[in-house]
């Protein structure tokens, strides 16, 4: 449904403004990954995360950037995300400020290229921003119960048990 909202923006030509995503977005995550250890120069693991922020100051190279876009950085952080290395980790992190960025964004933060109705495009902005924290809380939940699984497929334990110490540590 998230993507539905964003296609919505996307067919009503409303776009983020790429100064805002260069002055909010990019700094946030370079200083998570920074307070995470991120160094690409040193550990190689880290290269695919450099490769991907690449990609994402490549898309915000126009004056502006379309949903669709956006959402397809983050898919391919979302992607890298599903393991259980520290690039894992680190893409997880930047998967999580695009959420916080996007879940947060304002009007002022976007702009129409078709001239829609100010008003028309903030209903759907509200509603592709909802439908994108519903999308991530989601996709936290899918990622616990893919890590359960994986886990009860490798171990004699109580299922139950393994599925309650993944939720233990997700709200830790």
């Amino acid at each position: 449904r998230a993507s539905k909202g964003y296609q919505a923006m996307d067919d009503a030509g409303v776009a983020l403004k790429t100064t805002t995503i260069r002055d909010k977005l990019i700094p946030n995550i370079n200083n998570e990954l920074k307070a995470n250890n991120y160094d690409p120069e040193i550990v190689a693991a880290h290269k695919d995360i450099q490769d991907n922020l690449k990609l994402l100051d490549k898309v915000t190279s126009s004056p502006y950037v379309d949903f669709g876009r956006l959402e397809k950085v983050r898919s391919a952080f979302s992607d890298i995300a599903k393991g259980t290395d520290d690039k894992a980790r680190l893409a997880k992190v930047v998967t999580k400020e695009i959420d916080s960025y996007l879940g947060n964004i304002k009007g002022t933060d976007t702009l129409s290229l078709s001239g829609t109705s100010a008003t028309k495009a903030m209903e759907a902005l509200t509603q592709a921003r909802t439908d994108w924290r519903n999308q991530s809380r989601a996709q936290v939940i899918q990622d616990l119960l893919d890590s359960s699984t994986a886990r009860i497929e490798g171990s004699t334990g109580a299922t139950g048990d393994i599925v309650k110490r993944n939720l233990v540590n997700l709200t830790s």
